[in-house]
């Protein structure tokens, strides 16, 4: 899908996985792959494929009835990756230790939460977790980059964005799986957490001009 798409994406972010089920992640040319550990169920799991050389510092953090994978892009950037299952129907622990998590992150200017959920956020939804889920998450700052059916008539797969920044979300209609992909792109500019030593050249396009000139102008006369 990636190729008839033709877009080179920085990081790409699986839900659901049934890790327990697999050996080692699928390979994924150019990106190194990072995996949930925290599975509370044989069908959890979250991977995230990173673009190889990016710098990216990707860590795992602990969610209750969920599964979470955090990946700092710059320093002031940072993405969540979180799978939460349905069959946990009471939302209350997982809502307080999410609560938690974007307070840890507050000084970052930037922060974008995709995954998959289980909660449905489509308007005029008939989820009772809905409003309580949205309002927490409003409360950092985090804001539906869509409401779009991901799932059936469901929005289950959504992209929360805290952004300074513009910010565009895309839902990607494929049979290739039961949800939809969603596509998030953020315009940054890149604070890099890894601090690296580079040479410059500086060219002076009219010095060479002029020496051009000159060697045009010259008689070339050889015995």
């Amino acid at each position: 899908m990636l190729a008839r798409l033709d877009i080179s994406c920085e990081i790409i972010i699986l839900t659901e996985t049934w890790y327990s089920k697999i050996l080692n992640a699928p390979i994924l040319l150019s990106y190194d792959s990072y995996c949930t550990t925290n599975n509370q169920n044989p069908n959890d799991g979250v991977i995230a494929y990173i673009k190889q050389s990016s710098g990216y510092i990707v860590e795992e953090k602990i969610l209750t009835d969920a599964s979470c994978l955090l990946i700092r892009v710059s320093t002031d950037t940072v993405v969540l990756g979180i799978y939460r299952s349905p069959s946990e129907r009471n939302i209350d622990n997982f809502l307080r230790s999410l609560d938690v998590l974007p307070s840890d992150l507050s000084n970052y200017s930037n922060i974008v939460l995709v995954g998959d959920l289980n909660i449905d956020i489509t308007q005029n939804n008939i989820d009772k977790n809905s409003d309580q889920y949205l309002n927490l998450l409003a409360t950092h700052g985090l804001l539906p980059g869509h409401v779009y059916p991901t799932r059936d008539r469901t929005c289950l797969d959504p992209s929360m964005i805290k952004a300074k920044h513009p910010s565009l979300t895309i839902v990607i209609e494929t049979s290739l799986t039961d949800h939809y992909p969603v596509l998030t792109c953020i315009k940054l500019k890149h604070n890099s957490i890894i601090t690296k030593n580079t040479n410059s050249r500086k060219i002076h396009y009219k010095a060479i001009l002029d020496e051009l000139k000159l060697l045009f102008s010259c008689s070339w006369k050889f015995q």
